[in-house]
């Protein structure tokens, strides 16, 4: 699909050169594990972090009889947000509808997709989002999650994933250590955390593989949204073809000020999945401490390095260095 994208500036491929010095080895902490869970028959139980697949744990679960409804039952904390993200295949309009059995089913939230959104209604897939936050007020308990067809007249496949993004968990990143994961299946969300002191600038790398369209966002340890979401187009490639893409970015930075530094010491966590719910790829990840107050994780002190080419086609020059917060500390040409 096409998305919106954030294409790679001079300065972000001098970030690179400053990765591939400075690269550690990966944790044992990835790729990360999303378990699944099989289409009934029966209600079947969900948690966070699961996706529903066929019978026998293979493949996409389906409504295979127009009218067919399919039930799970999950458990829910009051005041978290949790997303439900849902993708169907061939003609289904996906229907997902959270009930809550306490008060008579009553549809507490509910989205839904056309799966007839090809050329001229042909069918296509497509992915849609339930979401629960504490604005609606909900009480800790048992809810109900309903998948049917909108009109009860088509079938298809679908899957659903069912992600809890606030309160943020997942596996930490390292100082200047490289990560790749997948996104799979399609409603497959990843959440990785990275943890800095307040004053220090530091620099996020995202890379996309295949056809992903990676959408990301950081958020702070309270699940409030401190960057985007926004999307690095993985159809970047001729006629839209499939084409690896990246960014290089200070999660802190705004438009007025970008290279501004972490506003409080904690841990932020970056949220990533596909922008359109339809597609799988792998991804890069790395985040690179160059300032701290109290000198950089992994090597107690900031960086200071100076890269100097004949100016001319292909020539880089990057210049790194302790410098105050606020302070330009890459420039690259």
């Amino acid at each position: 699909m096409s998305a919106r994208s954030l294409r790679c500036s001079t300065a972000s491929r001098g970030a690179l050169t400053l990765f591939a010095v400075v690269a550690a080895p990966l944790t044992a902490q990835f790729p990360q594990s999303e378990p699944s869970v099989s289409q009934g028959p029966g209600v079947v139980v969900i948690a966070p972090g699961q996706h529903i697949s066929g019978p026998g744990g293979t493949g996409y679960a389906a409504l295979t009889s127009p009218g067919q409804i399919d039930i799970y039952s999950f458990h829910y904390v009051g005041g978290e947000t949790v997303w439900f993200e849902g993708y169907t295949g061939g003609c289904l309009d996906l229907l997902l509808e959270v009930l809550d059995p306490s008060n008579g089913n009553l549809v507490v939230a509910s989205g839904s997709c056309s799966g007839n959104n090809g050329y001229a209604g042909a069918c296509a897939a497509w992915g849609t989002e339930v979401g629960l936050n504490p604005a609606l007020g909900l009480q800790t308990g048992n809810y109900l999650l309903k998948v049917s067809d909108v009109g009860s007249n088509e079938t298809g496949s679908y899957t659903v994933s069912m992600v809890r993004v606030s309160p943020p968990a997942g596996p930490m990143l390292s100082n200047a250590t490289l990560v790749t994961d997948t996104i799979s299946p399609v409603t497959d969300v990843d959440t990785i955390g990275f943890t800095v002191a307040q004053g220090s600038l530091v620099n996020l790398y995202l890379r996309t593989h295949g056809c992903l369209d990676l959408e990301y966002r950081i958020l702070d340890s309270s699940g409030t949204i401190v960057l985007g979401p926004n999307v690095i187009d993985g159809n970047t490639g001729y006629a839209g073809a499939c084409a690896v893409n990246q960014v290089s970015i200070n999660p802190f930075g705004t438009p007025t000020n970008p290279n501004a530094p972490a506003p409080t010491t904690g841990t932020y966590w970056i949220v990533l999945r596909d922008s359109g719910l339809t597609e799988t790829g792998t991804y890069d990840a790395e985040v690179q401490c160059l300032y701290s107050p109290t000198g950089c994780p992994n090597t107690g002190t900031n960086f200071t390095l100076t890269m100097n080419q004949p100016t001319g086609p292909g020539s880089l020059a990057i210049n790194v260095a302790n410098g105050t917060p606020g302070a330009p500390y890459i420039t690259a040409f």
